[in-house]
This record gives C-alpha cells, sequence and structure tokens, in this order.
C-alpha cells in the first residue's frame, strides 16, 4: 500500500526537534554540540597572503606540498571516473588556518596513507592543528580516532611525530577501505560532468536515503562523547547532525564544490545548538541541512523532502527557528561572524521546498518533484 506523505506543516512539527531527527513518538533529544574543541580565533589579519585566526602561528613559513594524490579540489578525474582525493581543504578553512595548517595536514594524510610514524610541518602549531581533532576529522575522517599528536617532543626541526590508538595494520585496511568506500559513494552517484548543483542535489538525496539517526548516540551525548566523528555514518550507517554535515560536506569537496560545516542556536535558547552545511554553488551560498532530510517511512512517502535543499536564511530561520546572529563556522568561535559572511540570500531554488524528490534528469535539466497538498508530479528546470 501506498505511504501517504503528510503536509509540509506537519512534517515541520514532526521533524525540527532542534538538531534531531524527530518524529512522532520518537525522541526528543537533540544534538548537543559538545563534542568539538572550541578554538579561539582573532581574525586581525590584514595580509590577505596570512591567515585570519590565531590559531595559526608564523604564517610566512609555509610547508612545502606533496604531490602524492595530490588532486585540486574536484580534478580527481581518471578515465571519466573518480579516485580518491586525499588532498581536500575549503577556501575558507584556508583562509582560517592558513596555508601553513593546509598543508600540514596535507602532509600527515600522506604519511598515514603510507603507514609512516611522522609528517613534515612548518612549526608546532601546525603540527597540533593537523593532528590534533577539527581540520583530520573533517578532511581525513578515516584517521580522527585512530592518531593523536605526541605530547612530549613530538615536534621538532619541522617534522611531528604520529602516535597511532590502533595496531597500524588495521588501521592501513580501515584506510583503504575507507577510500574505496569514498570513490563508490561517489561513482554510484555522481558524475565528473554534473554542475555544482546536481552535484549536490544528488549527494543530498544519497545521504537522505541511505542513512538514519543514531538516537542512541544522543541520548548520551556530554562532554566527554568522544565518538562524534564524520566517519561514523560510513562505518555504522547512522549518525547526528554533526556527523553529516561533516560527511555531506565532504563528499561535496571531493567532487569540486566548494562546502563548510557552521552551527547555530535556536532563538529561544533553550535547546542546544545545531550543525548543518554552508555550500557554494556557482559561487553563491546556501545552507543544506541533511539531517532533517533523512528519509522518514511516516512522510513523504519515504521519499526525499526537499525544503532542507539549499536554503535561504529566511528558509533556515523557518526550519528549525535558528537564528542567524548565532551562525559560525563550526570549531572557529563565535569571532568568525564577523570575518566569514555566513548568510545565504538567493532563493532561485525555492520552488524545491514544496515538495519530495522523484528523480534528475541531467540532460534536461529537470528535477522532478511531488509537490506538498496537491500531489501533483512537478518539474523544476534550472541552469547549470
Amino acid at each position: 500500500m501506498k505511504k501517504r506523505y503528510l503536509p509540509i506543516v506537519l512534517i515541520a512539527a514532526l521533524t525540527l526537534t532542534a538538531c534531531g531527527k524527530g518524529a512522532e513518538g520518537s525522541s526528543d533529544v537533540v544534538d548537543e554540540l559538545t563534542s568539538e574543541e572550541t578554538v579561539a580565533t582573532d581574525f586581525t589579519a590584514t595580509d590577505s597572503e596570512e591567515p585570519v585566526a590565531s590559531f595559526v602561528s608564523d604564517p610566512g613559513k609555509e610547508a612545502e606540498t606533496t604531490d602524492d594524490a595530490a588532486y585540486a579540489i574536484g580534478e580527481n578525474v581518471v578515465d571519466g571516473k573518480y579516485v580518491f582525493n586525499a588532498h581536500v581543504f575549503s577556501d575558507n578553512d584556508t583562509a582560517a588556518w592558513g596555508t601553513n595548517g593546509r598543508d600540514a595536514l596535507f602532509n600527515l594524510c600522506d604519511a598515514l596513507r603510507k603507514g609512516e610514524d611522522t609528517f613534515e610541518c612548518a612549526n608546532e602549531q601546525a603540527y597540533m592543528n593537523a593532528i590534533g581533532g577539527r581540520l583530520i576529522n573533517y578532511y581525513f575522517p578515516v584517521a580522527s580516532n585512530c592518531v593523536r599528536e605526541v605530547e612530549d617532543g613530538g615536534f621538532s626541526d619541522g617534522v611531528g611525530k604520529i602516535e597511532y590508538l590502533i595496531p597500524k595494520e588495521e588501521f592501513l585496511e580501515r584506510e583503504k577501505a575507507f577510500e574505496e568506500q569514498i570513490v563508490t559513494i561517489l561513482n554510484e552517484n555522481v558524475k565528473p560532468d554534473y554542475s555544482d548543483f546536481e552535484k549536490a542535489l544528488a549527494l543530498y538525496v544519497y545521504i537522505s536515503q541511505n542513512y538514519t539517526y543514531d538516537y542512541d548516540k544522543a541520548d548520551r551525548l556530554g562532554p566527554d562523547t568522544d565518538d562524534v566523528l564524520t566517519y561514523s555514518p560510513l562505518a555504522l550507517g547512522k549518525g547526528i547532525c554533526q556527523e553529516f554535515s561533516g560527511l555531506y560536506s565532504y563528499l561535496l569537496m571531493q567532487c569540486g564544490v566548494q562546502a563548510d560545516v557552521v552551527c547555530g542556536d535556536m532563538y529561544d535558547a533553550t535547546t542546544p545548538g545545531h550543525q548543518w552545511d554552508f555550500v557554494r554553488i556557482n559561487g553563491t551560498d546556501y545552507y543544506v541541512d541533511t539531517t532533517f532530510a533523512l528519509h522518514d517511512p511516516e512522510v513523504c512517502d519515504d521519499h526525499t523532502p526537499l525544503e532542507y535543499f539549499l536554503m535561504t536564511d529566511d528558509m533556515r530561520s523557518f526550519y528549525g527557528n535558528f537564528d542567524p546572529s548565532t551562525y559560525q563556522m563550526c570549531g572557529q568561535g563565535e569571532t568568525s561572524r564577523s570575518y566569514f559572511d555566513i548568510y545565504a540570500k538567493d532563493d532561485r531554488y525555492s520552488e524545491l521546498w514544496n515538495g519530495y524528490f522523484l528523480e534528475m534528469d541531467t540532460e534536461n535539466n529537470v528535477v522532478k518533484y511531488v509537490e506538498y497538498g496537491s500531489e501533483e508530479i512537478k518539474e523544476f528546470h534550472y541552469e547549470d
């Protein structure tokens, strides 16, 4: 029997419980953003060549990059298929963490793929930034809970030491499987000649239809929770908002779309904050919330709702009651609002917010969707 979809207003009432993927009869739990270390920032740099954050020291001493898997963002295509890119990093994070932090991370990724015990970095701060948590979680997620910095004497003369938290052989097997998993996801869902819009929509639908919300993890969230990881959905098939937003941005970066993870609070500030993605489509920024878009047998005929795709500030506030004045780049502190332009004003995709996804015809630039209320199949025509 065909499942009956719910009107848009009721969908919003059932699903929007801050970070939780709530539904009638489900837990009211929300994701509490306590797992990610808060980094103090000082956006005072005036030289465009310098990073804008104080946690990147000695910006003039840049580390050399490696050519191992050093594809430019989105150019990791061989014979018409995506291959793994070990060097993904957003433009916004480059501005914040500097080239030292970015290049140290790239060197770390190359070393980990080979099972090495050291990697080159410009200075001790770059060493700690690369291996210390946020960057490795978002840009090489398979290693985020498998390695850590060596506390005593970990950095010396441009070289940082790596401490493996699991047997190295086990890590190398996991890392290889991770690369294969990423490449499979990309090649099964995205084609290299897709536009930014098409890539973003295809991966949005992929996450919606292939993962579920991890209520157990959300129930036990707290200051000591150490398994909130971008890698978790890939390993477990489920996750929470911090994890889905990280995975979505990572997949987008792999196929050439600029994306960052942002967080914000609700206007009433009575519940913990939420985390979603800040995505650049053809030079214009939008919000995307894959957590709220997770498929649900009780709504949208178990299809993917489109109201959380390429949202504006107004729609982000409407779907979740979030306060734009609280938005920040995750891990970069409240001061990031004074440096980064975290806003989305373009509403050219607003028609899609009125229904759920059916299919995308990339040859004719058409998205078919079912309109809420009327149940009619509609077509949205887009430009590349």
